[in-house]
């Protein structure tokens, strides 16, 4: 046998022996390609903002300090809740003295716009959100930005310590149905429902929810009880896309108002809103409404008369307010 055929007698036994262990090498390197490029995505996600001029920029090139707050970062978190996870950042100081009324301030100062998916929550009647009776929960929450700072001039008057963007999840071609239930000590509960399909040009997310609690010093009376629903549909017709979203938050619960105690019975929050996107076009027209029963109990006594002056009556709140934009985004440099 000459030395040729030694050698490529050997070469094949060589090969044959490392066959696995090169399978195995490359199956790794596919791995790490594919996290790789998973978290490449992600900080793609991470590196781009929107909220912080109503069009979507790097971070670099925002006039403001912005907080992204990822899905990964959500599911990672261990959050229960939409405060729970604000809670992790220190940019937000999170203070809950009540279920139903959870405070939260930035450079100590509660003048805060909240919107979800680019539409103002804030009711005129309450300079603070009411971040207890949204129509969405964390479940349903895909990605956060943080506006640290004023930014009153494309937010409005509230703007004056940050504004928190909610996005929340979007349907896709494959059917999804989620689930949740939580509980814990004074009576705390919550369950959440979220079903998303899509087929073709159409696309839709129905979400529904509900919690309840016991006021923590008094834990057997209730202090909350919030119903929660929200249905969105999209239609892409070619370049253009048409969405529409409506919900509502039915709520009642006791909260202290630094005064005296706030009873808040059957309030409706409700919105409807519809949208036009078409290249960089993009107009919308949405509504907010409140209705409801507020109690302030605050009685006027006068100690030295021992009189009872009388009392402050139920204020019925009856509160619509309805935003109308278009937005076309030129960047010609």
């Amino acid at each position: 046998m000459g030395r040729r055929q030694l050698i490529k007698k050997a070469f094949w036994v060589l090969s044959f022996l490392l066959a696995p262990v090169i399978a195995q090498a490359t199956a790794l390197e596919e791995e790490q390609d594919v996290e790789f490029e998973e978290e490449f995505e992600l900080l793609q996600d991470s590196d781009v903002v929107f909220s912080a001029s109503k069009y979507e920029q790097k971070v670099g090139f925002s006039p403001s300090a912005v907080v992204v707050i990822t899905r990964k970062d959500i599911e990672e978190s261990g959050a229960t809740t939409l405060m729970d996870l604000l809670r992790h950042y220190p940019a937000t100081h999170v203070y809950e003295s009540d279920p139903i009324f959870p405070s939260l301030d930035v450079r100590n100062n509660y003048r805060v716009v909240l919107m979800i998916d680019g539409r103002e929550v804030n009711h005129e009647f309450f300079v603070s959100p009411f971040f207890a009776i949204l129509p969405v929960e964390i479940q349903q929450i895909e990605r956060i930005e943080i506006v640290i700072g004023p930014n009153s001039a494309i937010y409005g008057a509230n703007a004056v310590a940050a504004v928190i963007n909610i996005f929340t999840r979007q349907p896709e071609d494959k059917p999804l149905l989620e689930a949740a239930i939580q509980g814990g000590e004074t009576g705390w509960s919550e369950l959440d429902l979220m079903v998303m399909v899509g087929a073709g040009p159409l696309a839709a997310r129905i979400s529904a929810g509900s919690g309840r609690s016991n006021a923590w010093m008094e834990r057997q009376k209730p202090a909350k009880e919030v119903w929660r629903f929200d249905a969105y549909g999209q239609l892409e017709l070619g370049r253009a896309v048409i969405s529409m979203d409506s919900g509502f938050s039915l709520a009642s619960g006791k909260f202290w108002g630094m005064i005296s105690n706030i009873a808040i019975d059957d309030t409706w929050s409700i919105h409807a809103d519809l949208g036009l996107k078409y290249n960089k076009f993009r107009l919308r027209s949405y509504w907010n409404g409140l209705r409801g029963l507020i109690d302030i109990d605050l009685n006027l006594y006068y100690p030295k008369l021992k009189v009872e002056l009388g009392k402050v009556e139920p204020l019925y709140l009856r509160g619509d307010t309805w935003h109308n934009e278009a937005l076309l985004d030129l960047q010609p440099f």
